[in-house]
């Protein structure tokens, strides 16, 4: 079952993108894809009590600075 969950989420993720790709231009796909990541990792610190260091934060917001700037730029 969960298998077949994680296929069919994986087909839903593939065709979301393509359209993201074909609807918006190609520079967007990494943008949101990096910013959902950054989401996915600061929902789980916060929901799961991890421990984070001060260079790690200062990781996430240089990782995320610099996409930003990419994007505008």
């Amino acid at each position: 079952m969960h298998m077949l969950a994680l296929s069919i989420t994986g087909a839903i993720g593939q065709m979301f993108v393509y359209w993201m790709i074909n609807y918006f231009r190609q520079h967007v796909v990494p943008f949101v894809i990096t910013t959902r990541k950054l989401l996915t990792v600061g929902i789980s610190i916060i929901y799961f009590n991890h421990e984070v260091t001060f260079m790690q934060i200062i990781g996430i917001i240089l990782v995320f600075g610099i996409i930003c700037y990419d994007f505008i730029g």
